[in-house]
């Protein structure tokens, strides 16, 4: 948050600082808020998996170590190029845009391709709305919004870690239009 969104993004590390506790602080809001939603004992445990014994050898603990982060990474990757190439092609198709501009005025379609970038991938919807809010007041609440939203790449990714723990995803969901709504509304009141 600081390095990227900060530092690249909007030339300050200490907005970056500021943007990631505002983040904290409206994670750990959602989470007081959920639990008083989430009937804990309803809640299914959390599959336990065996201990892996890795092996002895120092080649041994590196080789299984670069699999491990190969693994890990993939679906990962895989999933963030997936949903950037999906909203560019949604907006290459011009299909939702052209849709967009019979509605509202002909400007409008830029506006649209910002959303669409927002709404699938993180760094494509910060890319997309930074240079469209710069110098106005709506700069730090919407890159507020675009970074506690994440993206459909980023809800996926959660999503399947959930289903591998035979977590309930509603309450992902839940928690996450909540905290986008409170560090929207913090970075407003705070910053």
């Amino acid at each position: 948050m600081v390095g990227t969104v900060g530092v690249v993004f909007l030339d300050s590390a200490l907005l970056g600082f500021q943007l990631f506790a505002v983040q904290i602080l409206s994670s750990f809001i959602t989470g007081i808020i959920l639990s008083h939603i989430i009937n804990i004992e309803s809640t299914p445990p959390v599959n336990k998996k065996n201990n892996k014994i890795l092996p002895q050898s120092s080649l041994g603990i590196f080789t299984e170590s670069i699999n491990t982060a190969v693994l890990t990474m993939l679906p990962i990757i895989g999933t963030i190029v997936f949903f950037a190439f999906f909203s560019e092609a949604i907006i290459s198709s011009n299909i939702i845009a052209s849709i967009v501009s019979l509605i509202f005025p002909p400007n409008s379609a830029f506006l649209t391709n910002c959303i669409i970038r927002c709404v699938f991938e993180l760094t494509g919807g910060l890319t997309a709305v930074i240079p469209l809010l710069k110098g106005s007041c709506f700069l730090l609440p919407g890159v507020s919004l675009i970074c506690s939203w994440s993206g459909i790449a980023i809800h996926i990714q959660v999503t399947n870690f959930y289903i591998k723990e035979n977590l309930p995803v509603k309450f992902y969901f839940i928690g996450k239009l909540i905290q986008s709504t409170l560090s929207t509304v913090l970075t407003v009141l705070i910053l």
